[in-house]
């Protein structure tokens, strides 16, 4: 029998759900070829968006070309340099054209053809002060294929937010804007697993590639679109979830889109027929019990005080900065609270909202509530 849920990989079919408007907002970007940011916090579905965008895309427009770059494993500049050509002379199937594309495109780099069945394999072999000197050339490289192919250019590059951790990080970043912002035929959408690395990148006024085009801060899926998606299936598998033990699920991982899927998936095998509310607890509650040691180890990785600072989040604190608050939670004053916030938020464990601090993994939260304090 099919199981009728997926995480933890790009979702597409019927595994893939809602988000109309958002894949209709980044499909209207790309045809207006408007530079895009996206920021929300990890496992909230932005790579299963991006490539709904880019299928819609390549269904109705022949004239665009996509690049694709995961920067996850780029530890420096030249690894990004290096890999972002790769990718780009993938657009190639031409082994004949590719060489004559680097040729003029890259005339100082040594670039080395791997010639086999599929398409062309290329391996560029660059020194470092060959990368210093065409790191320009390298990033003009999807205008110059835009022009070379007579097309526009998609370039879509995941975990972005390693460019922060580069040495020279900021002169890289000014390098990246003063080359992209030339191109006229191209492009850029930036997405990643760190919401407050990604927004400080695009959203801070200091930073080189503030407000590079669209910022687009993803919401998570409405309950009622996830209810319609969890009960139809279940149905589709010859069992079925009521609608208040759906919405149940939803609630207990406040509509975050990979938990909701994993613990949908966890409730569907424990269900022969019928799914109610105790299955989804049972379900739910196995699952913190499988995270418990990551969660346990992230706590012994936090100081005392940082600890007590997530122990005033999960208790909905606002007046952070009051005698009280700093007494109860044994924070010290009003000037370490802010340097806690901000420790805590670099390891990405809360977010700051427009009027509260949120906690990213909402059974993290759970667990911290219920067992840890």
């Amino acid at each position: 029998m099919e199981i009728p849920f997926c995480y933890g990989k790009i979702v597409k079919d019927k595994d893939y759900t809602d988000r109309v408007e958002d894949e209709r907002h980044l499909y209207n970007n790309f045809l207006a070829l408007t530079n895009t940011t996206i920021i929300s916090p990890r496992r909230w579905g932005k790579s299963s968006l991006v490539n709904r965008a880019l299928e819609l895309l390549g269904q109705t427009r022949g004239e665009y070309l996509t690049v694709k770059l995961d920067a996850f494993n780029l530890k420096t500049a030249d690894d990004f340099l290096e890999n972002y050509a790769r990718c780009i002379g993938s657009a190639f199937t031409s082994h004949d054209e590719l060489i004559e594309f680097l040729k003029t495109s890259l005339p100082r780099v040594n670039a080395d053809l791997v010639i086999g069945a599929g398409p062309a394999k290329l391996t560029l072999h660059m020194e470092r002060q060959e990368t210093k000197d065409s790191a320009s050339d390298i990033l003009d490289l999807p205008q110059r294929l835009a022009e070379k192919k007579g097309k526009k250019v998609i370039v879509c590059i995941d975990e972005f937010q390693v460019v922060a951790e580069y040495q020279d990080s900021l002169a890289f970043q000014r390098m990246l804007r003063s080359r992209w912002q030339t191109h006229d035929k191209v492009a850029y959408c930036l997405f990643g697993s760190k919401f407050n690395l990604m927004n400080e990148l695009v959203g801070k006024p200091k930073m080189p590639l503030y407000k590079f085009g669209d910022m687009f801060y993803l919401k998570k899926i409405a309950t009622n679109d996830w209810i319609d998606y969890i009960t139809e299936r279940f149905e589709d598998t010859g069992k079925s979830i009521s609608v208040p033990a759906a919405a149940h699920l939803v609630g207990l991982v406040k509509n975050h889109s990979y938990y909701v899927q994993q613990l949908a998936q966890l409730a569907w095998f424990r269900t022969e027929r019928g799914c109610d509310e105790t299955v989804v607890d049972e379900a739910f509650e196995n699952l913190m019990n499988q995270l418990e040691m990551l969660f346990t180890q992230t706590m012994e990785e936090l100081t005392p005080t940082q600890a007590e600072y997530l122990r005033a989040v999960c208790d909905g604190v606002t007046k952070w900065n009051s005698v009280d608050t700093l007494k109860k939670y044994r924070m010290g004053t009003a000037a370490n609270v802010k340097n806690l916030k901000a420790a805590l938020e670099k390891k990405e464990i809360i977010t700051s909202m427009p009027d509260s601090i949120e906690i990213q993994d909402p059974i993290f939260e759970t667990w911290l509530r219920t067992i840890y304090y």
